[in-house]
């Protein structure tokens, strides 16, 4: 298995790579994943919505999210990951906390050597991220994937942890989880309790009538029970 990761990883970097730290729209161009006319008619649409361009490629389709990706591992010199190339290692979940990874885009992968394997699908903020725990981010390479990887990644990994999170998320004087349970005998004794009110104040004769029948029919009863 190492060797193969080792085989895998190495197709993805090249150490003298030009493309290394380039912008990414000469990337793709270098690649011939788009025209200088698309960059044209990319940066035009940047200017006026200050949206990413690699967004705006996206969004206008003139390059995939798997070119994109491709761009980006030379740019970073990162690895491209793929689960069923190279599935996540299980004993890597609790590197970091469930609710960064999602906040950050994070997923620890793979060891290899003494590295640690960390995906992200948001290259340029990595280094950032990881800077909250600098312990980890010595031992680090970083690992490229799609969003989409990610999330699907967490939700399989941590659903506990992010259903105890959405649980607690509320502050205990505003949720109702520390509220008595619902009891529908109390319910319907209430019910009763106002039903015979309001026949008293309304109805008093008629509630009278109610209750002498009843007394009577339990008087009865308990007779024929004795005989």
């Amino acid at each position: 298995m190492g060797r193969e990761i080792i085989q895998w990883q190495s197709a993805n970097i090249d150490p003298t790579s030009r493309h290394h730290n380039a912008p990414i729209a000469n990337i793709l161009r270098s690649l011939d994943y788009v025209t200088r006319q698309d960059l044209r008619h990319a940066w035009a649409l940047q200017k006026a919505s200050l949206a990413p361009l690699e967004r705006i490629l996206i969004a206008e389709k003139m390059i995939t999210s798997k070119q994109l990706l491709t761009a980006q591992c030379l740019k970073y010199r990162a690895f491209q990951l793929a689960t069923e190339m190279q599935p996540p290692d299980p004993d890597l979940a609790q590197l970091l906390p469930a609710e960064f990874c999602q906040a950050h885009n994070l997923v620890p992968w793979r060891r290899r050597g003494a590295k640690i394997i960390i995906a992200t699908s948001a290259p340029e903020s990595f280094a950032h991220s990881l800077a909250a725990y600098p312990e980890i981010q010595q031992q680090t390479q970083m690992g490229l994937c799609s969003q989409q990887m990610i999330r699907a990644t967490l939700t399989k990994r941590h659903s506990a942890a992010f259903c105890r999170l959405a649980e607690t998320r509320v502050p205990d004087a505003q949720s109702c989880r520390r509220s008595a349970p619902y009891r529908p005998s109390v319910t319907a004794t209430l019910v009763l309790a106002v039903f015979l009110t309001l026949c008293l104040v309304l109805f008093p004769n008629f509630l009278f009538l109610i209750i002498t029948l009843w007394a009577g029919g339990a008087l009865l009863s308990n007779h024929l029970l004795k005989a």
